[in-house]
């Protein structure tokens, strides 16, 4: 029976990386009701409000890091095509390959050093600043916000060493890994706010994840990262020449990105106050827990691709890429009308828990703007995946006016229109612009780069 189950799962793409993936996602629909459920019970809708902007100044990291996070997956998937591991004994294979991979790993980290370090000046006095004077006292959430910004600072440095890890195929370990952060991180935010804790419930939440990743670098793997204490004394990849014409595009197509998709909770929190953003953010985070747990089809099979890529195998290439692909984009679309459905359905339900849940959850009408949203997100993340594993990013000049029209859009309509404003900036500007532009992009440079061999 249970081989004729795992047949059924491999029909539609799911191998175990795609499953601890899916368990991490998944999880987060039967823990995110539980989470949302304990907010509006043990939180005042003020509170809640600065629990989700936290959590949005948090993804700031992105504007440091400088889109570093996919390019060392796609360059160390690219070495690893000619490498192994073996548990106790190392890197092994193409001592070329070797040495690249040790020399771009040990300038990553140095990079994510220096990261981090800017991260924790700018970001814990901007947010200082940004956040005192509102409606709660200073006591209520200063130290949570030191000791959440010294967590993810410390997470950030991190971040490349899982990187070159999910980019030399481990994908299987990362998302056991994200598995198990998302199950424990969620039982320490139950506790916290039951016990009280408030926004110490952020803090946790960073400390699981910063745990679990030195576990996974400084246990599991030390003896693949062993070699990286070393330097190299062979060829090394040139920072200048191969790692920052990818990395320059990445870092202005990240942090548009960011200011464009992710900075709804703060305008909103500056504009109308943070029961608005509370409930943006609330309604932001489910639908953008929908969207990766769809995207893991396509995201866990990123290092293949750039293997592929490597190998010049064009035709697997776009065979694996186009099942992957349809697969994310027909879940994430029914994950969205189900959500549409439940915030349509939850204020007629005849019960005050339902009814006030409903109440810490936008309106049917911004719900299905940024559902509809999010869904043509998936689309082009997807497009965007296939192009980053020949290590070019063509799609920049589209992403650069798409980002800043979303901007400009979101930011004034969000401010005279609140949250159904802002949902339909973002929705015109993706279907006039960004998707059909990306389309026709990865079209030509797929065609292009396949006729030329690269």
């Amino acid at each position: 029976m249970w081989r004729r189950i795992s047949r059924g799962f491999a029909g539609f793409g799911v191998d175990h990386a795609v499953a601890y993936s899916l368990l991490a996602r998944g999880w987060q629909f039967v823990a995110g009701p539980v989470t949302l459920v304990l907010i509006a019970r043990y939180f005042s809708p003020e509170l809640q409000g600065y629990f989700y902007t936290f959590a949005s100044l948090m993804g700031l990291q992105i504007l440091f890091e400088m889109g570093l996070h996919s390019v060392v997956i796609n360059t160390s998937s690219h070495e690893w095509s000619r490498l192994r591991w073996v548990p106790g004994q190392g890197l092994q294979g193409d001592e070329q390959a070797r040495q690249r991979l040790i020399s771009f790993g040990r300038q990553s980290l140095g990079w994510y050093a220096g990261a981090s370090l800017f991260f924790l000046i700018v970001i814990g006095s901007s947010g200082w600043f940004f956040l005192d004077g509102r409606e709660l006292s200073a006591n209520d959430w200063v130290w949570q916000w030191v000791a959440l910004v010294l967590l993810t600072a410390a997470q950030l440095w991190t971040m490349p060493l899982v990187s070159i890890l999910e980019g030399c195929n481990q994908v299987l370990a990362v998302n056991r890994l994200r598995a198990g952060q998302a199950i424990l991180g969620n039982f320490v935010v139950w506790t916290v706010v039951v016990l009280g804790g408030g926004l110490w419930a952020v803090v946790g939440s960073a400390a699981v994840k910063l745990s679990c990743e030195l576990f996974l670098v400084a246990w599991t793997y030390r003896s693949f990262f062993a070699a990286f204490w070393e330097r190299p004394n062979g060829s090394s990849i040139s920072w200048r020449n191969e790692v920052w014409p990818l990395q320059w595009s990445l870092a202005l197509h990240s942090v548009l990105q960011y200011l464009a998709y992710f900075m709804f909770v703060p305008i909103l929190f500056h504009f109308h106050g943070p029961i608005v953003a509370g409930q943006m953010g609330m309604t932001w985070t489910i639908l953008t827990t929908m969207q990766y747990a769809a995207f893991s089809w396509v995201q866990t099979r990123a290092p293949k691709f750039g293997m592929l890529v490597a190998r010049r195998e064009f035709a697997e290439l776009d065979r694996v890429f186009v099942r992957a692909a349809g697969i994310s984009c027909a879940v994430l679309f029914s994950g969205c009308v189900a959500f549409g459905l439940a915030v349509a359905v939850l204020p007629h339900v005849p019960h005050p828990w339902a009814r006030g849940l409903s109440e810490r959850l936008l309106p049917i009408l911004p719900t299905l703007l940024f559902s509809g949203s999010v869904f043509l997100i998936g689309v082009f993340q997807c497009l965007v995946s296939y192009l980053l594993a020949h290590k070019r990013n063509p799609l920049l000049p589209v992403s650069v006016l798409g980002n800043l029209a979303t901007i400009g859009g979101v930011v004034v309509a969000g401010a005279f229109y609140g949250a159904v404003g802002a949902g339909a900036a973002l929705l015109v500007v993706l279907i006039c612009w960004t998707l059909p532009a990306a389309g026709w992009v990865w079209q030509s440079s797929r065609q292009a780069w396949q006729r030329d061999g690269l």
